[in-house]
């Protein structure tokens, strides 16, 4: 038996209640989500992460707009409907319309890598999870063609009735930055009626 979603973004605290959970805090080849103060529309703000590659925060419209992580080989993106939070506007994932699709390729262009916020662009078989993407190699998008694959045993085992929290929040000045974190599980000996949860308590 195999299950793989993405549990939360950020800061959160895990508990299960049986063996064959384990979790992913996901800082290589992925975008965070960001927060920050309010954008003017048409324009970005950036920021650099602790590993050195730049986060960008763009307004397409006031309820929508494009999170793109830059590094040195190519650019992670998520299209986000932008939600007022307090003082802060979240770059909340959303799956990409045409509209934005043209508007994240014509403000970066290049090598993007889009994520799409579905379970159908998650795949686990056991011993890696795979993370597809949709890509623009400067010319035209080629849908869920992209992946990234994750190693089983690069996951953290979440024992049973323990509390594990995973510090996914970084800070970059006025920028809040939530990492994804995946959840994976793999008991290839159930069998009969079994009954496990995965409690996600944010913050």
């Amino acid at each position: 038996m195999h299950y793989a979603t993405a549990v939360a973004m950020g800061n959160v605290t895990l508990v299960t209640n049986t063996t064959g959970w384990r979790i992913y805090l996901a800082v290589e080849a992925m975008a965070p989500v960001g927060g920050s103060y309010r954008v003017p529309v048409g324009t970005y703000i950036n920021v650099t992460l602790k590993d050195g590659s730049a986060l960008e925060l763009w307004n397409y419209n006031f309820t929508h707009g494009v999170v793109v992580r830059v590094t040195a080989e190519r650019k992670y993106a998520w299209a986000a409907q932008i939600v007022e939070v307090g003082e802060r506007y979240v770059w909340y994932p959303v799956v990409a319309d045409d509209f934005l699709r043209t508007y994240i390729s014509k403000a970066r262009g290049g090598l993007i890598w889009l994520y799409e916020p579905s379970v159908g662009y998650l795949a686990f078989d056991g011993a890696n999870l795979y993370v597809y993407a949709d890509c623009y190699n400067g010319y035209m998008w080629f849908i869920k063609t992209c992946r990234a694959a994750i190693p089983l045993k690069s996951f953290t085992q979440l024992p049973p009735g323990d509390r594990i929290t995973v510090a996914g929040l970084e800070r970059a000045g006025d920028v809040y930055v939530y990492w994804p974190i995946f959840a994976v599980y793999y008991d290839p000996a159930v069998g009969g009626n079994y009954t496990t949860y995965l409690r996600v308590d944010v913050g």
